[in-house]
């Protein structure tokens, strides 16, 4: 079998599976705090024409919509400089989403050069006049650039954000009561909080309190109301919810909360294509995202230290570890029970043969591919043939031969074991 064949595919949409319900530490979960996010309204080419007319006659409210409108992902229309011009000047005349637009695109370097400065100046400007979405995306930049930080300013603008009705706002909040960043922890205060937010259909605040109420911290223990809290996240669209119930298993979730980035941005780094490929720091990114719990980082560490890959001296001890973790992590996930298959049956160390462990944990993988993944019935075949169970072998290995007839490893696998069992029938 050619050990190239296991390797994860950087393109993650591609990898199925299993729901599977996980547990997550209360305290284990980093919270992803939330900008306010802005909504621009596309509009036919007569909308934009008659609110272009408007614009040139000074209509602040036109020039904000139309500003916003050039540069927006909306197909048509968009014009950097234009929109920049527009939202300059409704800002100029105190709209406040103009202004919150600018902060925005000044916060992400878009049309105009990065400048955390700038943006904090626009954000301020509709803070004062009370507009939840700037008093919020201030105490995100407060807390997200190092140039301008002042987490005790974030929390009054959070706040401000939250008492205006803002559910990003008393989510910002409550994760700084949860953390204890510029204020001191209190869960009670925290419970209040993701419970203000939770009101507005805020999945994450959901998910948190969830956890809190189930843990007991800010407040009584109540698993009832654990559990439809986290029915509702999941409905509210938390991934963290959605694998805590059994909707989606953990190796799926794109969840900041899950180590998935750390995990794509590993892969980028480990891609030989890639500009930024760099294997040691890559491998170091794939360790941090284990250590969060992300399962794909796991198996994928399996794989690297079972083949030496990435710059690490093969250690197929090492490989097993990180593929018991997997595998604990997400019973369901059949690349490491198949890899860890693998490995019981094909190494050299004679220590780590057990080829019976490697039928269990085939059969385990075969089953949940539904039959359908020629590695994996490969790794099968090769358990019933270091058993001794060579009919099977041969059996398994055809049908491995079928359902990868590319494979010139499995078809090699298979003359030997025909081979093998001829002379077992002489």
């Amino acid at each position: 079998m050619n050990v190239t064949k296991f390797a994860f595919c950087i393109v993650l949409g591609s990898i199925l599976g299993s729901a599977v319900a996980c547990a997550q530490s209360e305290n284990a979960w980093q919270p992803a705090r939330q900008w306010s996010g802005t909504y621009t309204k596309c509009l036919n080419a007569t909308e934009q024409a008659e609110l272009l007319k408007k614009a040139k006659d000074g209509d602040v409210q036109a020039q904000d919509t139309l500003g916003s409108l050039y540069v927006s992902t909306c197909e048509g229309p968009f014009d950097a400089s234009k929109g920049l011009e527009l939202l300059t000047q409704a800002a100029a005349h105190g709209n406040a989403h103009a202004q919150v637009m600018l902060g925005g695109l000044y916060q992400n370097g878009q049309q105009v050069s990065k400048n955390a400065t700038a943006a904090a100046a626009w954000f301020a400007k509709a803070a004062e006049q009370n507009y939840p979405q700037g008093e919020n995306d201030l105490g995100m930049l407060l807390m997200t650039d190092l140039s301008v930080k002042d987490e005790a300013r974030a929390v009054k603008m959070f706040r401000a954000a939250a008492e205006h009705g803002l559910g990003a706002g008393a989510f910002n909040l409550a994760t700084m009561y949860d953390n204890g960043a510029g204020v001191s922890r209190d869960y009670v205060a925290a419970r209040k909080w993701y419970a203000r937010a939770a009101e507005l259909k805020n999945g994450d605040a959901e998910y948190r309190l969830g956890m809190l109420l189930e843990a007991g911290l800010g407040g009584k223990k109540d698993q009832a109301s654990a559990d439809e809290m986290y029915k509702r996240a999941a409905d509210h669209g938390s991934q963290d919810a959605e694998i805590k119930i059994g909707r989606k298993a953990l190796y799926q979730t794109t969840s900041p909360n899950s180590g998935y980035f750390q995990f794509v941005m590993a892969m980028q780094m480990l891609d030989q294509k890639n500009k930024d490929y760099d294997p040691a720091k890559g491998v170091k990114f794939l360790e941090k995202s284990a250590e969060i719990g992300h399962p794909l980082a796991m198996s994928q560490l399996g794989w690297i230290y079972a083949n030496g890959q990435a710059g690490v001296n093969k250690d197929e001890a090492k490989a097993i570890q990180y593929y018991q973790q997997a595998i604990a992590r997400d019973p369901k996930f059949a690349v490491p029970l198949n890899n860890y298959a693998w490995i019981l049956v094909t190494s050299d160390n004679q220590k780590m043969h057990d080829p019976q462990k490697a039928l269990d944990m085939a059969l385990k993988a075969v089953a949940l591919t539904d039959g359908k993944n020629g590695n994996y019935v490969d790794t099968l075949a090769y358990a019933y043939f270091e058993l001794g169970q060579v009919d099977k072998a041969v059996e398994t290995e055809t049908r491995a031969a079928q359902l990868s007839p590319q494979s010139e490893s499995i078809k090699k696998t298979l003359a030997r074991f025909q081979a093998a069992k001829q002379q077992a029938h002489k």
